[in-house]
């Protein structure tokens, strides 16, 4: 049977404002247990919302299957999930990730090292902030920030080139000075937004706008909570065959100058710099090593998953996961180097694993229970029972009839009693009156003696 349940630790909803739907289940699996078999199982629901998402990102049915085919592949998805660290679950699923390694009060969450093949997880902080994001009305700015850059791909598409009109040049430029924040448009389109190229891009956009309104809800919106700096990020997902090559191309200050990384992602690091005049600190850190070659599609929609990183969600993917595959030699030294770390350097697989396991062998004795109890005869376990306790009942009524006519009885032969003594009173008191009488005819004293009554009184009383 499973362990009693206890009540996650409540979250400050103006520093993390979006612990809801998928997330807030999750948040509430992992801490509700000391093992993972819930989330589990939540997770396994994330596969009807990658189904019912390909309107908003190509590529989301066939990652809803890779969930819902674990269980015909060797559970590699509850496998993978098993090897993350505790810690850095919690922090992907509350999407703290940034602020949960960069705060100086706070010790970083466990994780792997950067070497190998394997899905990594990234989030967004301002520099001097301890590893927090912006507050709302930062956030607000932001948002008014993405709408005007929307306004450029729009006025580009419609013109088909250069700016026409006096505010379309002023747009442009100011367009041209977020996308040259770091790096700068490619050659062969000067003229067109470095960061949405087409309509995909558009709406892809759009949805990083309706995501980032939703951590402004009007509800929770009051003057101490609009200036609180949110501790809760969004997050990107990805996947490479070689972590230490591919997670440094996110930071802007690498040589790649946001040339290889998602648009969502680059374009909004680019408005914290332009327009909030701000400097945004990049963590990137390895959430899953797979140590199969078949593995690395798998570890990607796992990831994803946790993260609610899709763009349509609360993040900044704007592909869905499973895509890529693992394109070195099955062989390769990068994926025994990854399983030794995973299965003898740290702990962390084992330890979930068996946790897992002590939970499904609670749920199994729970299950057997239930049918050994089912197999009971029905006359045994209900019917006797039950007649019994109506035996037992009507006996006790029978007792209780019983006790009050005994009890009808004594008031009766009580007044009886009473009657009978109270005649006796009575009879004394004429033979008093007898005797008197005869007293004066005979010519005895006045005065009798008492000596000479109490025989009479005694023997009345007999």
């Amino acid at each position: 049977m499973a362990q009693p349940k206890t009540m996650p630790t409540p979250l400050d909803p103006s520093e993390f404002p979006l612990m809801t739907g998928a997330r807030l289940q999750m948040w509430e699996a992992l801490e509700q247990n000391d093992n993972y078999y819930e989330l589990l199982l939540a997770i396994n629901q994330h596969a009807t919302v990658l189904e019912d998402s390909s309107r908003f990102i190509s590529g989301t049915r066939p990652a809803g299957r890779i969930i819902r085919r674990d269980r015909s592949c060797r559970r590699r998805m509850a496998i993978l999930l098993c090897s993350i660290p505790r810690t850095l679950v919690g922090s992907v699923i509350r999407g703290t990730v940034a602020y949960d390694f960069l705060a100086s009060n706070e010790p970083s969450p466990e994780h792997y090292s950067d070497t190998g093949a394997g899905t990594y997880v990234a989030g967004i902080a301002v520099r001097g902030r301890g590893g927090m994001f912006l507050n709302i009305e930062e956030i607000e700015k932001i948002v008014e920030l993405l709408l005007r850059y929307c306004q450029c791909y729009d006025r580009y598409k419609a013109h088909g080139g250069s700016p026409v009109s006096a505010s379309d040049k002023v747009d442009h430029a100011w367009a041209r000075t977020v996308d040259h924040a770091w790096g700068r448009r490619p050659s062969k389109e000067p003229e067109k937004t470095r960061f949405i190229k087409s309509d995909h891009g558009y709406s892809s956009t759009k949805c990083l706008i309706k995501s980032f309104k939703s951590r402004c809800d009007p509800h929770r919106k009051d003057k101490r909570s609009a200036y609180i700096y949110q501790k809760q990020s969004p997050l990107m997902v990805g996947c490479s065959n070689g972590l230490s090559e591919r997670m440094p191309e996110h930071d802007p200050e690498s040589s790649s100058r946001l040339g290889s990384t998602t648009p969502t992602w680059a374009l909004l690091l680019c408005l914290i710099k332009v327009g909030l005049n701000l400097v945004p600190e990049v963590v990137v850190v390895p959430m899953i090593h797979i140590w199969e070659p078949d593995d690395l599609p798998a570890s990607e929609v796992l990831g994803s998953a946790l993260a609610s990183s899709y763009c349509f969600q609360d993040g900044f993917n704007i592909i869905a996961g499973g895509g890529q595959q693992f394109t070195k030699d099955a062989d390769d030294p990068c994926l025994s180097a990854s399983k030794k770390e995973v299965c003898h350097t740290n702990s962390f697989l084992l330890d979930n694993c068996a946790a897992v396991v002590r939970e499904l062998n609670r749920r199994a004795q729970y299950v057997a229970d239930a049918r050994t109890v089912a197999k009971f005869p029905e006359q045994e376990v209900f019917v006797n029972p039950m007649h019994e306790l109506s035996l037992e009942a009507q006996k006790l009524k029978l007792d209780m009839y019983k006790l009050s006519d005994k009890c009808r009885q004594a008031g009766e032969l009580r007044s009886e009693l009473e009657r009978i003594v109270d005649h006796e009173y009575e009879a004394v008191e004429i033979l008093g009156t007898t005797k008197k009488v005869l007293d004066l005819l005979l010519g005895r004293d006045d005065e009798p003696d008492v000596d000479d009554e109490e025989p009479i009184v005694e023997q009345i009383a007999i």
